[in-house]
């Protein structure tokens, strides 16, 4: 399974119901998930890519 994938087609779900939905506070919420949505799977892509751990990461001795 693709997780960023999966985290940018749930982003656009939230955006969608954001855009049609008439109380504002839940629009505003359902915006807040896709942003975190994309912002999850932008950094799991990264990491995909990534040869090596970052440096704050500990690793075993």
């Amino acid at each position: 399974m693709n997780h960023a994938q999966y985290l940018r087609d749930r982003a656009a779900e939230f955006s969608n119901i954001a855009l049609t939905t008439s109380d504002a506070v839940a629009a505003q919420n359902f915006h807040e998930l896709a942003i975190l949505c994309r912002g999850g799977a932008e950094r799991l892509a990264r990491r995909s890519l990534a040869p090596f751990a970052p440096d704050d990461t500990p690793r075993p001795k």
